[in-house]
């Protein structure tokens, strides 16, 4: 049913929805929940493997078709960055990454947030000096053939 089909009055007092009155109606709550997915769809949500480390990168991503507050998946870090304009941040290629393909100020923003996959390791290979030659940050860790560069 389109929701102009819903008649204003629904999920107001005495339909068990709504008893009081006093909160928004269904219908309301239908409305903002559908403009706020319109807003996400003009939020592009990708996904690229690593951030400087394989062959799909967020380093070469070309970032021109994107809009500020756009978002992108890194696989092997578990997480998403945001672009943003006028951003000041030291690029480090892990947490911050300049926007290719727009001009300058342009930045991929790491956001943090748990990831369950991580929080769930408990072992973890740590390796600064990198004496295997194979430690990368965005490596799982798991092994000392996979180990991390830094605690980061």
């Amino acid at each position: 049913m389109p929701l102009t089909d819903i008649p204003d009055d629904f999920g107001t007092g005495g339909s068990g929805i709504n008893p009081t009155g006093n909160e928004p109606t269904l219908k309301t709550l239908l409305i903002e929940h559908r403009s706020a997915l319109e807003n996400l769809q003009n939020t592009v949500v990708e996904s690229v493997h690593s951030v400087n480390n394989g062959s799909t990168t967020l380093v070469d991503y070309d970032a021109s078709e994107n809009v500020q507050g756009s978002l992108i998946y890194v696989e092997t870090v578990g997480a998403y960055f945001k672009l943003t304009n006028s951003s000041s941040f030291t690029v480090d290629n892990l947490t911050v990454v300049d926007a290719l393909g727009l001009s300058s100020g342009w930045q991929w923003i790491r956001i943090n947030q748990h990831n369950q996959k991580w929080e769930a390791q408990t072992t973890w290979f740590i390796d600064p000096q990198n004496a295997y030659g194979t430690s990368h940050d965005e490596n799982d860790g798991l092994t000392s053939a996979t180990a991390l560069r830094s605690y980061a």
